[in-house]
């Protein structure tokens, strides 16, 4: 009887045991779920957190916080890409992404290239009037001939003489001669092969205005015209005229011994490059050929 009471008493004791050991163990478990995982090592080592940076991450930007999400609007976040659907989906799963910026970011900026240096301004045009014309390797005669010239080939003056009779010029390859002033002109006639009164008269009368000879030029203007524009409101007109490079475009007759001549246009005025069309009556009055009237139309900028 004595045995059986203390069989009794030990299986009691073994299912406290028991029972205890289950309680620990689901307490032990369910606190570990609320704390960071630690070092397991026997080394005696504090447990390290799993962020192992040596700063703190930095808030990520938000649609509510960005400058963009204003009004309302949805804002596009970089890295967004239409799906099959025609849908945007985003980068992934719990992945914030920054939202696009309002402008264009250069890939590297160091080899972007550098701001294009102001252009230089252009060398004023001309072509040559005569055929067979010579340059030469330096003003005069007796210098080297450096080629010869085409009649209508154009030019550009690289140095232009005031007195002298002559120009220094460019061709379009870019060698570099002198030639005669007078057998260059800054306009050119649309009959190239045989040019008209009324074309030469023109022609003639912009020659003397391009190397301000506003004199002889105003002489080409009929009386009636004179009378109505006074020689220091003609020179004022071309006050600002740096350059003139100029083709006749069309030409009319009107009548006996009376031509309108259109004239095409580019002037650089104090550096800046403005187009006109110019419309001029070249009439015959009393037996001498006169500009009897004109006029100039600035034209919208050619691209």
């Amino acid at each position: 009887m004595k045995t059986t009471r203390q069989s009794w008493a030990i299986i009691l004791v073994t299912a406290l045991i028991f029972v205890s050991g289950i309680i620990y163990t689901a307490r032990n478990s369910g606190e570990s779920n609320d704390q960071p995982p630690t070092n397991t090592l026997d080394s005696g080592a504090e447990p390290i957190a799993v962020n192992t940076l040596d700063h703190d991450v930095p808030p990520q930007p938000s649609l509510e916080d960005s400058p963009l999400n204003s009004g309302g609007d949805s804002t596009s976040l970089i890295g967004d890409a239409a799906g099959p659907s025609g849908e945007t989906q985003t980068g992934g799963p719990g992945v914030a992404e920054p939202p696009e910026l309002p402008f264009d970011v250069p890939k590297d900026p160091v080899s972007q290239p550098q701001q294009v240096a102001q252009e230089k301004p252009r060398l004023p045009v001309v072509w040559v009037t005569e055929p067979d014309a010579q340059a030469y390797t330096q003003p005069g005669f007796n210098m080297p001939v450096a080629r010869k010239l085409e009649q209508w080939e154009e030019l550009l003056i690289v140095e232009a003489s005031g007195t002298e009779n002559w120009d220094r010029v460019q061709d379009l390859k870019g060698q570099q001669f002198w030639v005669q002033k007078k057998i260059l002109t800054i306009i050119r006639p649309q009959n190239l092969s045989q040019p008209s009164i009324a074309e030469k008269k023109v022609m003639d009368f912009y020659t003397l205005v391009a190397h301000r000879q506003h004199s002889d030029a105003y002489v080409h203007l009929s009386p009636e015209w004179k009378r109505e524009l006074s020689f220091d409101d003609f020179v004022k007109g071309y006050s600002r005229t740096d350059s003139l490079r100029s083709e006749i475009v069309n030409v009319f007759e009107l009548g006996e011994d009376r031509y309108q001549v259109d004239v095409a246009m580019e002037a650089i005025e104090e550096g800046e490059s403005v187009d006109y069309l110019g419309i001029y009556t070249v009439e015959k009055v009393d037996g001498k050929w006169y500009l009897t009237s004109g006029s100039l139309n600035k034209q919208a900028k050619r691209f």
